[in-house]
């Protein structure tokens, strides 16, 4: 699939379009099926639509693609993040900074991870292929460990006004 830059970049708004529209949905996810079987379904979810953005054959088929990582995405973070909840909860100590921090080396990784690919011309596929694949290996070693918790799991209301001060910060 060959499109030019402008068409690429408002096919790709369609993965913050579906992060923004699954926030609130996936609040609601996470409290009635717990983070644990969430964050699990997320990543499982995550890994096979990266591997169906490879095989897009129209510019509709990639945004549907990217939209729905974004869906997933945001899954996976509203489930890991009640998940390093209940975490600082257990332990009594501050651990969502920690976390948040190895998120972005992650995130560091990916990057460079996706730059040696272009690097050394490995395909799309075989680059979403590894992802997926280490995704899966780590659910499967990790998934069991998973907090499972109901009573600590309520993630609040689903749509709320936020307070003054934090619209202040937000513009």
């Amino acid at each position: 699939l060959i499109i030019d830059d402008g068409l690429l970049g408002v096919t790709l708004f369609a993965m913050p379009l579906g992060m923004f529209i699954s926030l609130p949905i996936s609040g609601l996810l996470t409290e009635k099926y717990s983070s644990r079987k969430m964050a699990i379904t997320g990543i499982v979810s995550y890994g096979l639509t990266l591997l169906c953005i490879t095989f897009c054959q129209n510019v509709f088929q990639l945004a549907m693609g990217v939209f729905f990582s974004g869906i997933f995405y945001s899954i996976v973070n509203v489930s890991m993040n009640t998940q390093g909840s209940i975490a600082e909860l257990n332990s009594g100590k501050k651990l969502l900074a920690f976390y948040h921090g190895i998120w972005s080396v992650a995130g560091f990784l990916g990057a460079l991870m996706g730059m040696s690919t272009v690097r050394y011309n490995i395909s799309i596929f075989h680059h979403f292929l590894a992802v997926t694949c280490f995704s899966l290996i780590c659910v499967g070693l990790v998934g069991k460990y998973l907090y499972r918790l109901p009573n600590l799991e309520n993630t609040g209301r689903p749509f709320a006004i936020p307070e003054k001060s934090l619209l202040v910060l937000g513009f």
